[in-house]
């Protein structure tokens, strides 16, 4: 692991990179408080590895390091959720990009869906494409999923 990233509330998001493509992932450290958590984790884990889709961070792998602790190793979105972005003082969003921003979102939603699949807390981050320095194309986090 490389560097700590972030602190939620059900554990912590560290920066790894992968030995042999030198791939740049994020760890997501979870503790599981009862049995039950480790259920829903196992059932959202099944979830998210059916998800292929440009718009939805990928999840690669996830193993549990004790019985109340599971790692997912996940696409490493930089940029930071998209409603932090928008409600910055500098941050310039025009029409257009709202439209396809919205867009986005609604077609990984629908792929969700398509899926029979629900999101129950929608976080969406922005990608940044550090030459051009605006924004690619938003992403989903896949977490609080239901069938």
């Amino acid at each position: 692991m490389i560097a700590w990233e972030s602190k939620g509330k059900f554990g912590k998001v560290y920066r790894c990179l992968e030995k042999s493509t030198k791939l740049e992932l994020a760890a997501k450290c979870i503790r599981l408080k009862r049995d039950a958590d480790k259920k829903q984790v196992e059932k959202e884990i099944s979830f998210m590895t059916r998800m292929r889709h440009k718009c939805i961070a990928q999840i690669y792998d996830a193993f549990a390091l004790s019985s109340n602790e599971v790692v997912l190793i996940m696409e490493l979105v930089h940029g930071g959720e998209l409603f932090d972005r928008v409600v910055e003082e500098n941050y310039i969003l025009t029409e257009t990009a709202v439209a396809m921003i919205v867009y986005q979102i609604c077609e990984a939603i629908r792929y969700i869906h398509s899926h029979n699949i629900i999101h129950l807390d929608l976080k969406v981050c922005t990608f940044n494409n550090s030459l051009l320095s605006c924004m690619k194309f938003p992403k989903i986090l896949l977490y609080n999923l239901n069938q």
